[in-house]
Parts: structure tokens; sequence; C-alpha cells
């Protein structure tokens, strides 16, 4: 029992560690996801509007303050200090997930929890088992707590071996390929290792205080900075390389299957037909009362779903815009009063400094075209664009992304833009 406890401690240390830090490579991300829930809240307990609100409004911060907090607890729980702490905190923690998770099956409202932040897509019913066999895990280790001691004799080798055979597992059960696989077997296999030395003894609690603190500051400084810069790593579907005539093209796509049906009404009497034998029941005197669309098979979205692009006037460009051969320059503003003003001048500097007539300068923003316009001096032409897409596309507000040929060369974000040096050297752009 007490080796399968150091294995559940142990395995469920990293599993936090990695949802956190998945997380913390995009935390804005986990903010936009926060504010779904919360918009649903207010739709379903509407008496506690004013929280849901202030809760929005400073949805970040929430996002930061969990996400450090999951990994932090998951390096306590390897350490092995601050006990009682980390696992009510851990416990508490679980709970309100699995009551999100639960709210999601239920309503049906938030179809993806943002768990693994954009790594890792799970349906609302696959997080849910996620967390209740994370609660009942938690409770068994909580239950069991007095086998927490130090291994004795050979029980460090022998947990060392059961953490590689999960390694191995874990590795081989992903899709990735064998680069993919060995990263995860090599992580798993020095953190089981250096486990298994920390718990040969119960001594040493100043140096896994001191490597707490370490590793505490190590995360929060990595994940502030995603924050003010792009992530690291981008799982998005507008992520360099994308070819977004591909991305966004239905072609070759399943359409989906819908039966479409009436409600037809005649002396009062009413009956639902399909659609095929509307023109029988009209001819016959029947009367259409409403028409129900029963879907069988939900179509097939693109990666880069809603790109359609308007101006004010809702003409549609996103074929002009892709279409564009050579080099183009988008800049993206999901919501111009909640972006940086400093970063708009900071893109404005940035399109001013672009001479080539050939480059394409193309703005997209969810809000107000001309406040967009004004804000970057009319230095390109802004076009209306769903938020999410823009979102989805680059983190920060505003941001810039250089496409060549409808394929993403670079995103920028709007504290790191290239001089004109750069361009010309990396692009031949004047």
């Amino acid at each position: 029992m007490k080796l399968f406890n150091h294995w559940l401690r142990w395995l469920t240390g990293i599993f936090m560690i990695f949802s956190g830090t998945v997380k913390a490579i995009d935390p804005i991300g986990t903010s936009i996801k926060n504010k779904e829930y919360f918009e649903v809240f207010t739709e379903y307990f509407g008496f506690l509007t004013p929280l849901w609100d202030v809760l929005a409004e400073n949805s970040l911060y929430l996002a930061l303050f969990l996400i450090i907090l999951e990994i932090l607890l998951g390096i306590l729980l390897l350490l092995g200090i601050f006990k009682r702490f980390t696992m009510g905190t851990m416990f508490a923690m679980i709970v309100f997930f699995t009551f999100l998770t639960g709210f999601t099956v239920i309503t049906g409202k938030v179809t993806d929890c943002g768990c693994f932040g954009d790594f890792m897509k799970l349906e609302p019913i696959e997080t849910f088992s996620k967390d209740v066999v994370l609660t009942i895990l938690l409770v068994i280790m909580w239950l069991f707590r007095k086998y927490w001691t130090p291994f004795v004799g050979k029980q460090a080798g022998a947990f060392t071996i059961l953490a590689l055979i999960t390694a191995l597992v874990t590795a081989f059960m992903t899709s990735y390929g064998m680069q993919g696989k060995m990263v995860i077997i090599s992580i798993m296999a020095i953190s089981a290792l250096v486990y298994a030395i920390i718990h040969l003894s119960e001594r040493g609690f100043a140096l896994r205080a001191v490597a707490f603190a370490v590793l505490g500051i190590a995360a929060s400084i990595f994940t502030f900075g995603n924050v003010s810069d792009l992530p690291i790593v981008d799982f998005r579907a507008y992520k360099v390389g994308t070819n977004l005539v591909d991305c966004t093209s239905t072609e070759g796509l399943d359409p989906g299957d819908t039966l479409v049906k009436f409600i037809m009404e005649k002396e009062g009497k009413t009956e639902t037909i399909a659609s095929e034998d509307y023109m029988k029941y009209y001819k016959d005197g029947w009367k259409m009362k409403d028409r129900v669309d029963e879907v069988i098979r939900e179509p097939q979205e693109p990666p880069c779903k809603d790109f359609v692009v308007k101006d004010d006037e809702d003409n549609e460009y996103q074929e002009d815009i892709l279409q564009h051969e050579g080099y183009s320059v988008w800049v993206s503003s999901y919501d111009t009063d909640k972006g940086s003003k400093e970063g708009f001048k900071r893109v404005a500097n940035f399109l001013g400094s672009i001479d080539d007539a050939s480059v394409s300068k193309v703005g997209l923003t969810g809000t107000d075209i001309g406040k967009a316009n004004k804000l970057v001096e009319n230095k390109c032409g802004f076009y209306n664009l769903d938020a999410t897409p823009i979102k989805t596309m680059n983190r920060s507000n505003p941001g810039v992304l250089i496409l060549k040929d409808g394929v993403v060369m670079e995103k920028f974000h709007h504290n790191h833009l290239p001089d004109e040096s750069t361009l010309k050297a990396k692009y031949g752009i004047d």
C-alpha cells in the first residue's frame, strides 16, 4: 500500500504540474475560457450577476492565480512538504473544477473546459470523468496518509521501476511520434528518480523548502512572461506555418445532415411531417404552423472557422485578403477599447515603416472600424471579423501577423514588433 500511495502522489503531482504548465504557456487563453463560464453563470445564476461581472473583469488575474497555484500544488506534492495544506487545497480545487465540468455536462453551454489550454481538447463528459477520478485518488491518498513515510530498503527501486513502466505506457498511449514519446518518457523518468531520491529520508526540509521557493518563482515568472509576450508554443489553428486558404476552406469537409420537418395545421388538428410530404399536405388544405430542423449529424467545421471578413457595409472580403500574392501584414484587435493604447501607437509606427507598395496592410477588429482606423492613424484599412477568431489568431491586443501567399510566417506582440532592418533582412520588406 505504501508503494501504491507514493506512486499516486508522484503521478498526481506531475499531472498537476503538466496541466498547469500547458495553461501557463497561454494564460490569456485561460482567462478567455473563464469569461465564457462567467457569462453562462450569469444566465443560470442571475442573482449573482454582480459577482460574475467582477470575476469576468478580473478573469486574467484569476487565471494567473489558479495556474500558478496548480503548478505549486503539484510541486508540493512531489516534494512532500506542507502536506495538510497541499491536500486540503488540492481537494478544494478539484471539487470546484468537478462542479464546473459537471455543470458543462448538464447544460452543454461550455463545450471545452480549457483544462489543458489549447494543447488538448476534451469532451465535457471526458473532463468531468477526469475530475471525478482525481477526486477519488485524492481521497484514497488522504485515507492512507499514514503510509507517507520514507522509502526503506529496496522500496525506492521498486517505485522507480513502477514509475518507469507508467512512463512507457503513458508515452505509447499517445499519438505522438517517437520523438514526442521519448520526451514524455524522459520527463516522467527524471521526475520519478528525483522523487525516489527525495523520499529516501524525511530530513532535508529546509532544502525542499528552498527548492519549492525557487521552482515557484520560476513558474510565476514563466506564467507572467506569457502575458506580456506571445505564448512560447502555439497550439492554435492560426499558428506559424498555417496556410489560411486551406485552414478556412470547407472543401472536402462533411456538410452534416439535417432532417427538415414541418408542423402542419388543419381544422384544429396538427401533424408533424417530413419535408418531402409538404406539397401533398399543402394541396390538401393544410397550413404550415412551424418548421423543425432536426440535426442528424453536425457539419464538419474547418480548423480556422468563422473567418468571415466584412466592411462596414456588410460586404465580404475574406477571399480578397487570403488570395493576396506576396506579403501581407495583418493588425488584429478583438476589442479596440480593451487594447493597449501604447500598443496601437507602436503598431502605427511599425506600419509607417513599411513603404513597399506590394505589401497588403489589413486590419481586423471585432469592434468599430472607424475607431480602429483612427488608432493606427489610418495606416491600414480595418475590416470586421468576429472576436473569437481574432483572439485565436493572436493573443496580443493589438497584435501583428506577417503572411506570404496566405501562409502565416510570423506573429508579434505589440511589445515586440520588428524594426525596419529585421523586416528587410528576414522578409525583404522595405
